[in-house]
């Protein structure tokens, strides 16, 4: 049987990476690594910056999660333009 997940993210670019080095680390902490917020994961060689989604997610959850993972990330990077770089919803392998 397939084991699948959905992850919802994108891809931190340099132009993000420069931003969140002027953020408080206590909020990196906060915010990446844990379930409740963000996660970062590889693949197929690229980072990925967002969060998992629930088995069999409807539209309109995920655009609830859409809206919940870029609130995050305006925390940690409030002056990054994220509309410069999309979201992608990628198909990971839940094992």
């Amino acid at each position: 049987m397939f084991n699948l997940k959905l992850f919802i993210g994108f891809v931190p670019d340099e132009a993000f990476q420069t931003e969140l080095q002027q953020t408080n680390p206590y909020l990196i902490s906060l915010f990446i690594g844990r379930e409740e917020y963000l996660q970062e994961i590889v693949h197929k060689g690229r980072r990925y910056l967002g969060k998992y989604l629930s088995s069999y997610p409807t539209f309109d959850q995920l655009e609830d999660m859409e809206k919940h993972v870029l609130s995050l990330l305006n925390h940690l990077a409030p002056r990054y333009p994220f509309s410069t770089n999309a979201f992608v919803l990628i198909t990971c392998d839940g094992s």
